[in-house]
């Protein structure tokens, strides 16, 4: 499959300042970074444009419209001179469609359910679908331990975990809830020590520079959640 994508896409150089998609417009094509910065813009029904967020040297965009076959749902502009691979939409849709929307459906739903992401709007909600990997542990594995270097925060699909601080149980955690974006919101080691107290834990992982490039929305509020815990 990863061959037949390969022969599929081509190359095209773009240019500091040029528009790579522009929201409303039909999309037709689907992107992957080679090298450059791009920046990501949505305008409300007001005509008010804000910045959502910003890709550097990696990256992919533009497949929200031949998911959905709607119009563009943002504009992506190049602010450095940079390289795109390309997919059609046809390639797009045959090679790659079915599984990622399956996924991102999945998660979708799964995201919307959470209190912490309710200031999300729709294209922020399917950017943290696409980068959350599911994992699955088994009753009495270790998920995170106190003091190890954080990378990841979790969210809980499904099954329960259990954190321990100073060995000492603390809370027993459910399906929908998180942990583990202590460390990353502070720069500091684990904590706490989580463990799977389910038969079988299903968690979906963000990885730290998804978590900080995704979740800027959401921070204050998990800010405010976290100090609750930190008394």
């Amino acid at each position: 499959q990863i061959d037949q994508i390969l022969d599929a896409m081509w190359e095209q150089h773009v240019q500091q300042g040029e528009c790579i998609i522009r929201q409303g417009d039909d999309g037709d094509h689907f992107y992957v970074i080679d090298k450059g910065t791009y920046e990501v813009y949505v305008a409300d029904s007001n005509g008010q444009t804000e910045k959502i967020g910003d890709y550097n040297q990696a990256g992919s965009f533009g497949e929200l419209a031949l998911m959905y076959n709607q119009p563009r749902s943002a504009t992506v502009i190049a602010t450095s001179a940079g390289i795109l691979w390309i997919m059609g939409r046809e390639t797009f849709r045959k090679l790659v469609l079915k599984h990622a929307f399956r996924k991102r459906q999945m998660y979708e739903n799964f995201l919307r359910g959470l209190d912490i992401l309710q200031s999300l709007n729709d294209y922020e909600r399917s950017k943290i679908a696409d980068a959350l990997i599911p994992i699955d542990y088994y009753q009495n594995d270790v998920i995170i331990k106190q003091g190890d270097e954080g990378d990841h925060m979790f969210f809980i699909e499904d099954g329960q975990c259990d954190i321990y601080r100073n060995e000492k149980f603390y809370k027993r955690l459910n399906e929908g809830q998180y942990f583990g974006e202590l460390a990353l919101l502070n720069h500091e080691p684990r904590s706490a020590t989580v463990i799977a107290a389910s038969f079988k834990v299903r968690v979906a992982s963000l990885e730290v520079q998804s978590f900080e490039r995704l979740l800027g929305p959401c921070m204050d509020l998990i800010h405010r959640n976290t100090s609750k815990y930190i008394k």
